[in-house]
């Protein structure tokens, strides 16, 4: 759950570094067009029912080989990331990771039922498609999103995802015990 509770600490959403789009040409990552340099989004952070402030953000900062750089800001912390594709599955890994490590996001076309499992950290966490083409609405508006709800084994922290290939992450709610988290979608630059 560590990986999810960064990543939702650290934004869910994606900032600018500029205007302007890169040529994606033959880019796997037309896959999921979110992902695209200068995009940024910013989220409403709620902790413990409080509502905090809409300073959680994510920012697609950079792009090498269709390897895309993300950068997560919330509550004082900054985890940087690195985004790629295989055109099916979106990947992640970590400021000192790598492709061999890297952690499935989401999946294009997901159907519900669809199960990955990761371990990280030594923690095993199950994903699953929940749902598909739900409407959720959030303070940015109302999107058509996929759920992905994760569990750690052993424990009960929960986090559930709602994503879609075009807008990113538009909301997450994550329990663990002593605290909750939720990320809503305030706004968007793409």
């Amino acid at each position: 759950m560590k990986r999810h509770l960064i990543f939702a600490l650290a934004g869910i959403s994606l900032l600018a570094c500029s205007k302007e789009q890169p040529d994606s040409g033959n880019s796997q990552m037309e896959a999921f067009p979110f992902v695209a340099v200068g995009h940024e989004s910013r989220y409403v952070t709620t902790f413990d029912g409080t509502v905090l402030d809409t300073s959680s953000t994510l920012k697609i900062t950079s792009e090498a080989n269709d390897r895309y750089q993300m950068v997560l800001q919330a509550a004082g912390i900054t985890q940087p990331s690195t985004l790629y594709t295989d055109g099916t599955w979106l990947y992640e890994y970590g400021l000192q990771g790598s492709e061999l490590d890297a952690s499935k996001v989401y999946k294009k076309d997901a159907a519900i039922g669809d199960t990955w499992q990761e371990v990280i950290e030594n923690d095993t966490v199950v994903n699953v498609v929940s749902q598909v083409d739900v409407e959720v609405t959030v303070p940015a508006g109302t999107f058509v999103v996929d759920v992905v709800a994760s569990a750690e084994i052993g424990t009960t922290d929960s986090s559930y995802v709602y994503i879609n290939e075009n807008d990113g992450i538009v909301k997450q709610e994550l329990q663990v015990p002593g605290f909750s988290l939720l990320l809503e979608l305030y706004e968007k630059n793409f």
